[in-house]
């Protein structure tokens, strides 16, 4: 997790606009190379990895507060709530 992103993930929590090289939000959604990745309404967040299973953005999906993503021998897994549950990347509601 990198210090330089996570005021990225804080803007986006906070609902205000921040980028920093390929991370940028806009208050209401997260991108990482122009791929929405994360979105909040009110207290609603719902996350994906638009289809990038990748380092990068599981590692910016983690700095989101309450989730973990991991990747075991390509399988992809989200923990919510203190439980592992497999995932398909697509948009889950956190």
């Amino acid at each position: 997790m990198s210090k330089t992103y996570k005021k990225v993930i804080d803007a986006f929590l906070s609902g205000k606009k921040c980028k920093v090289t390929n991370t940028m939000t806009n208050g209401h959604e997260l991108f990482l190379f122009d791929n929405c990745i994360a979105r909040r309404d009110k207290d609603i967040i719902q996350v994906t990895t638009s289809n990038w299973n990748t380092v990068t953005t599981r590692d910016r999906l983690n700095m989101i507060l309450g989730i973990y993503v991991r990747c075991q021998k390509n399988n992809l897994q989200i923990n919510l709530q203190s439980k592992w549950q497999d995932w398909d990347g697509k948009w889950i509601t956190i």
